[in-house]
């Protein structure tokens, strides 16, 4: 996958991501599912957070002896499928501590656009998440402090709501197979 990836001058990403598609729709089954019998932590360097385990490690476990690129973009989406469970976990703990409730979440950075991890953080989430208008969001905070420095607006929150905007939203799954998948992880 990752050569012909190259040699097609596309993001591995991308080449996966279209490979889910093509395997969920001849297996006619939601995309997220295809992840069913495999299941990653995405704890290499262990977790930060809500755990704050630096002995914790990787794994994967469900795999068999296939190599092929069906297995490894299904190992690719369920990898995807933990970080939006972890960051699952990390809301969690935060409202279990008494934070407010979060509504949505703002997504910015390279992975804002790939759609899979948008849309699987959206449903582990069961909230919507908000893309920017502007693609360099960090560039556009540096900005927005800036401004706010330089007197042009009397506050961040001011700066913010002239010189920023959503772009699109990515609403979970609210119901049927998909929900109730991303529920019972």
């Amino acid at each position: 996958a990752i050569a012909a990836a190259d040699a097609a001058g596309e993001p591995v990403a991308a080449r996966l991501n279209r490979r889910l598609d093509e395997l969920a729709a001849a297996r006619r089954v939601p995309l997220p599912t295809l992840a069913s019998d495999v299941h990653v932590t995405p704890d290499v360097n262990g977790n930060r957070s809500p755990l704050a385990d630096p002995a914790m490690r990787a794994g994967v476990v469900g795999v068999g002896l296939a190599s092929g690129e069906d297995e490894l973009a299904i190992v690719y989406l369920a990898a995807v499928q933990s970080l939006a469970y972890q960051t699952r976990q990390i809301v969690e703990a935060m409202q279990a501590a008494g934070h407010p409730t979060i509504g949505c979440v703002f997504v910015c950075g390279g992975l804002s656009k790939n759609p899979l991890y948008v849309s699987s953080h959206a449903d582990a989430l069961r909230l919507p998440l908000h893309i920017p208008t502007n693609d360099e969001a960090v560039l556009l905070g540096a900005a927005v402090l800036a401004a706010t420095a330089g007197g042009a607006h009397a506050s961040v929150s001011e700066a913010a709501a002239a010189m920023t905007s959503v772009g699109r939203t990515v609403r979970p799954a609210e119901e049927g197979e998909v929900a109730a998948y991303h529920a019972r992880n």
